[in-house]
């Protein structure tokens, strides 16, 4: 475990110039952004920053369980993963990791943080008026007077980690996936109308994203551990509530050492010691903080 000063103490000379201020340096991820035309197979690959990784919420419907929709869903992914495997994320990696993570391996509706990441990282199609200016291939129609969009397949994956991650849990708004034509918007998405999604999320006090890491980036090869030091819950409805957040104390010795100690909660003024068991059970989390292991 580290502090803000650790984490900058160990920069490298590169690292300091490319990074502005301590926010970058502690919290920025990159992200790729990997685009196949489905016209003449070009990828384009555009990595960008964020601070933050903002997941949807797969919600429990009757129609079918959450465990019979990921399997139809990694069906889907897996026939796009054969034919791009240098672009795109490993379905097989996702879903044991998914697996691994589950508490009750007997509950085919339990929704863990997996499920949020890969609803995250899924494949989206991008089609008709809502299709791809390929820069290889996409021509100017001369009769409409306008270029001619090819269907192609877009996914996110994580190029860099971030040093400290930051999941933010989508429980407010409207309904998943709305206007985006994800291959997850049909098999993984929750009723319409403004609300909060109150969805049990399952997560782990050690989380790996290694099967999230782009297949080019220098992360490809780690496991990408994190471990867990803060959660922030909010209780209440859409129209009010309030945030309680849990945290895990930073304890620095004699020697200037520092590790992780008791659990805490605390809400407004008040803080009250805590328990790893009611962290991981009893908390409905919306924002998760992770550390990376080094």
């Amino acid at each position: 475990m580290h502090t803000l000063d650790e984490y900058t103490s160990k920069l490298k000379p590169d690292e300091i110039k490319s990074s502005t201020n301590i926010v970058d340096t502690c919290f920025k991820s990159v992200l790729s952004s990997s685009i196949i035309c489905g016209h003449c197979k070009n990828v384009s690959k555009v990595n960008e920053d964020c601070h933050d990784l903002s997941v949807p919420i797969p919600s429990v419907v009757s129609t079918a369980t959450l465990q019979e929709r990921v399997a139809e869903f990694y069906n889907r992914e897996m026939e796009s993963y054969r034919s791009h495997k240098s672009e795109m994320l490993n379905p097989d990696k996702i879903l044991e990791q998914i697996n691994f993570d589950k508490r009750d391996e007997n509950d085919e509706n339990e929704v863990t943080l997996m499920h949020c990441m890969w609803a995250f990282t899924a494949k989206e199609v991008l089609s008709g008026e809502n299709g791809y200016n390929c820069e290889k291939c996409s021509h100017l129609d001369q009769e409409e007077g306008k270029r001619v969009l090819r269907d192609a397949t877009k996914q996110l994956s994580i190029q860099k980690p971030a040093k400290v991650l930051t999941i933010h849990l989508k429980r407010f708004g409207h309904q998943l996936y709305s206007g985006k034509n994800s291959l997850l918007a049909h098999l993984m998405q929750s009723g319409g109308g403004l609300r909060k999604n109150s969805t049990q999320v399952t997560f782990p006090k050690s989380l790996e994203l290694g099967s999230f890491i782009h297949p080019s980036s220098p992360w490809k090869n780690t496991m990408c551990k994190y471990r867990l030091f803060g959660v922030v819950e909010h209780q209440g409805t859409m129209n009010s509530g309030h945030y309680i957040s849990f945290v895990k104390q930073l304890q620095v010795n004699k020697n200037g050492e520092h590790r992780r100690g008791e659990w805490y909660r605390i809400s407004d003024s008040h803080a009250a010691l805590s328990s790893q068991l009611e962290v991981l059970e009893g908390s409905q989390p919306y924002l998760l903080m992770y550390e990376l292991v080094e």
